[in-house]
């Protein structure tokens, strides 16, 4: 495409006050895409839908949707558009107040104990207090975690969950011992 100027076109951009090269520049810039527009209007509409999703997640909400976008553009714009992230109060700290508001047990039975007929306190129980007992022992004639779990794992001893002992649940039971006795 010409320029129809009776005038050079460096006279003319010395009129208009800006380099040949940004109006070479400009001129042959590619149209604005709607893209950004289109994307930015579907990131409001994920926020809108998922009023409690943050970036990370409405990135992954696009992508599902077919976007190709990264999370900090995603970001940015949830940023400079205020779709902040409507944070609700988490359940488990309302769950567990409630819980300590009615005297009932809030947290783990730890390992030799279980839970008594009220629900609330804890009792000993005897085959884990037993299996700690051995645990001790062993640990008293100088074997290591992985040496006890080995141990009590060829003598027929299971975990609460019943699967095999590990050095990690011996350390962290032979510890937890040592503090309950």
């Amino acid at each position: 495409m010409k320029l129809a100027t009776l005038l050079p076109m460096q006279r003319v951009c010395a009129l208009a006050k800006v380099s040949r090269a940004g109006f070479y520049r400009w001129r042959h810039a590619p149209p604005a895409a709607n893209a950004d527009v289109d994307l930015r209007d579907e990131i409001q509409r994920v926020a809108l839908e998922w009023p409690c999703y943050g970036s990370r997640r409405v990135k992954a909400e696009l992508r599902r949707r077919g976007w190709a976008v990264g999370r900090e553009r995603v970001q940015r714009w949830m940023r400079e558009d205020n779709l902040l992230c409507l944070r609700r109060r988490k359940f488990v700290v309302d769950a567990m107040h409630h819980k300590r508001a009615n005297r009932e047990r809030v947290g783990t039975v730890p390992f030799g104990y279980r839970l008594a007929a009220d629900g609330v306190h804890i009792e000993a129980d005897p085959a884990e207090q037993a299996i700690q007992a051995r645990a001790r022992e062993l640990k008293q004639t100088g074997l290591t975690t992985r040496r006890i779990a080995a141990e009590l794992n060829r003598e027929g001893y299971v975990t609460r969950r019943g699967t095999a002992w590990r050095f990690q649940a011996v350390r962290h039971g032979v510890s937890s011992m040592s503090r309950m006795h």
